[in-house]
């Protein structure tokens, strides 16, 4: 079967690895219904999902000749090229992954478990589980 992805938001780090063939401009309620069926462990969908039919809106040459000019530019100066794409990247890694924005946890110490809250923390062994009939402490 062939594999392709459906994102809803640019994803620079899929770049030069696989090929950016359409846009979606409608049709999101199914969209919704494939992003809720359920995946098995190697992330493939549990039932069927197939693409009957879909329609080109645009024409996707008629941008070659500035995205080829935009090609020769970056190859032209690959430091000023590396720049613009670490930070299209970290605008990106900014940016939620869903419709909403997401807040970004507030960082309460460093290391390990910088963002949990010390009431949640255990230091130590863990007590021991009750005694049968007993009530947990």
């Amino acid at each position: 079967g062939s594999q392709f992805f459906i994102t809803f938001k640019s994803a620079a780090h899929l770049d030069g690895k696989h090929t950016v063939f359409g846009r979606v401009v409608g049709g999101f309620d199914a969209l919704t219904r494939i992003e809720a069926v359920k995946t098995d462990k190697e992330d493939r969908p549990t039932q069927a999902v197939s693409i009957s039919g879909v329609n080109v809106l645009v024409n996707p040459f008629d941008n070659l000749d500035a995205e080829m000019a935009e090609a020769h530019e970056r190859e032209a100066d690959p430091a000023a090229a590396a720049a613009e794409e670490k930070a299209k990247r970290a605008a990106e890694d900014a940016q939620a992954w869903y419709n909403g924005p997401v807040e970004r946890p507030k960082q309460l110490r460093e290391g390990v478990g910088k963002y949990i809250a010390a009431e949640h923390l255990r230091y130590g062994a863990p007590a021991a589980p009750p005694a049968e009939g007993q009530a947990a402490p």
